[in-house]
């Protein structure tokens, strides 16, 4: 599920994954955490399911029953349901006051566990630190329970190898790997072109409309949306499609909404011609015009998103270490290989 975080000290909250024991928080300070080698160097394979387009992956809380996280790259901060915490008998310390845009509008995070450690088996996948709040929201949008979301922080310590017609996520957590395969090597972005730091991953994208026009855009890769294109209400402002004959083309239907947090936004489905990254050109794909004036369409740090219906055509390997994704799209080798 995209969202944006809007704080400067969110940074101080940016590694979930590979830290070492972290140092405690300190009220009405910045919490402070510092990434360290694995504890182990074995490559981990993490089954997962597609719900509603969303990766859903069993995992356990610090030694409790397998229950249900989210793989959401759109996601920058990490987070925890309350109900989770208190299963896993973690405390929770107050963090100041950053703030996630959601579909739904501004969600406060002023709460974080310390010490959490997220296991597959016997295999740890994750541990450290991460926001504490009601994810009740996301639960009535996906119909399942949820105890957590695992975010960007999370996705950026190491190489990751995105299935989805496996039904896999495999950790490299040796940093040595490298993608070696058939497929194509995007380029992410790290920051704003202002210099602010992005939060998630981001990769620039030409659009070709449908009276064959083209327009360059920052679209969001965001595994946590189940759409195939997104376009934010600013961009279309700024192009002047919002009413533009060239982004509706055959698939084109009325304004619908979506209820997210008992908040319903707007959204246009259209089509466009094609949707281009790197030398990847995908024909005819779907695309959603974002109609509402609040929450993440109307954010204007990126023009939009890709989301699960256009990335599950793909393997993904995930290597923003070295500020890159592959998209692969035919069979290439099970795994990348170790760089020598």
């Amino acid at each position: 599920m995209s969202s944006r975080v809007c704080a400067t000290h969110i940074a101080a909250l940016a590694a979930l994954l590979f830290l070492v024991p972290p140092a405690p928080f300190i009220r009405g300070q910045e919490a402070r955490f510092h990434s360290s080698p694995w504890r182990s160097r074995a490559t981990v394979v993490v089954p997962f399911e597609l719900i509603n387009g969303e990766i859903v992956m069993r995992l356990s809380l610090n030694g409790a029953a397998p229950a249900n996280f989210l793989l959401d790259s759109g996601s920058g901060p990490s987070q925890f349901d309350r109900r989770a915490i208190a299963t896993a008998h973690l405390k929770t310390v107050s963090v100041g006051n950053t703030k996630e845009i959601t579909p739904a509008g501004t969600l406060p995070l002023t709460l974080a566990a310390n010490g959490f450690r997220l296991t597959y088996g016997r295999s740890e996948i994750v541990h450290g630190s991460a926001f504490v709040t009601d994810l009740s929201t996301f639960e009535q949008a996906l119909g399942i329970p949820l105890a957590g979301i695992v975010g960007f922080d999370y996705m950026q310590q190491c190489p990751i190898l995105l299935d989805y017609r496996a039904r896999t996520i495999t950790i490299f957590k040796d940093r040595k790997v490298r993608y070696r395969g058939p497929g194509i090597a995007v380029p992410v972005e790290t920051a704003q072109p202002s210099g602010e730091l992005l939060h998630v991953p981001v990769v620039v994208a030409r659009l070709e409309l449908n009276d064959r026009s083209q327009v360059s855009a920052r679209l969001e890769i965001d595994t946590g949306s189940n759409h195939a294109l997104t376009l934010h209400a600013p961009f279309l402002r700024q192009h002047d499609l919002a009413r533009h004959e060239a982004v509706q083309g055959p698939a084109a239907a009325p304004i619908f909404s979506e209820t997210f947090g008992g908040v319903r936004y707007q959204l246009e489905r259209g089509q466009i011609s094609a949707v281009e990254i790197g030398g990847l050109k995908i024909p005819d794909p779907e695309a959603l015009y974002a109609k509402n004036p609040a929450g993440v369409s109307a954010s204007d740090q990126t023009d939009g998103e890709l989301g699960s219906q256009f990335l599950s055509q793909f393997r993904i390997f995930f290597d923003i270490p070295r500020h890159l994704i592959v998209f692969e799209q035919r069979a290439g080798p099970e795994s990348p290989q170790v760089a020598q």
